[in-house]
């Protein structure tokens, strides 16, 4: 996990926000650290579909690309609202997306885990892993999102 105080700086410093997010223990500091400063908005919708209808809202009333952080096994929820709301219409947002199961931490996991990028990749979704140093990869998923106009993901190990 990235230090939470340094990524959020990243995500103000490139105009990113608010977050909509549907928790992971791997986001737990950076979850945290977003509550507990108020630095940017942060909202826990009841799942990943109402995550995405309403971080879509928040860009076509703002014009702010929004974050829409969960886990991956969180992202085949948000697969129709991306087909036929944020890529049918041109709804940018940047996904973070915890890799859950890439090292089989858990039997439930690692299905998706095993499948990630592949699925980002039939859904023609750009991502990047995140490193310890995200700055680069965070100015690249605002960049192909405002180009592309439609969501871009960052994976988080």
């Amino acid at each position: 996990m990235v230090e939470a105080k340094r990524f959020v700086e990243e995500l103000k410093k490139n105009k990113l926000g608010p977050v909509y997010e549907v928790p992971c223990s791997i986001f737990t500091p950076l979850i945290n650290y977003l509550i507990d400063s108020g630095e940017i908005e942060t909202v826990n919708p009841v799942n990943e579909a109402v995550v995405m209808a309403q971080a879509a809202g928040s860009f076509i009333s703002t014009k702010k690309i929004p974050i829409v952080m969960m886990q991956n096994s969180g992202l085949n929820n948000t697969l129709n609202c991306l087909t036929s709301l944020n890529k049918q219409y041109g709804i940018p947002a940047v996904y973070i997306i915890s890799w859950r199961g890439e090292l089989r931490d858990a039997p439930e996991h690692n299905f998706m885990g095993e499948r990630l990028e592949r699925i980002l990749d039939v859904y023609d979704i750009p991502h990047k892993i995140l490193t310890y140093n995200f700055s680069k990869e965070i100015e690249w998923a605002v960049s192909l999102a405002e180009q592309l106009m439609h969501p871009v993901a960052l994976i988080m190990r």
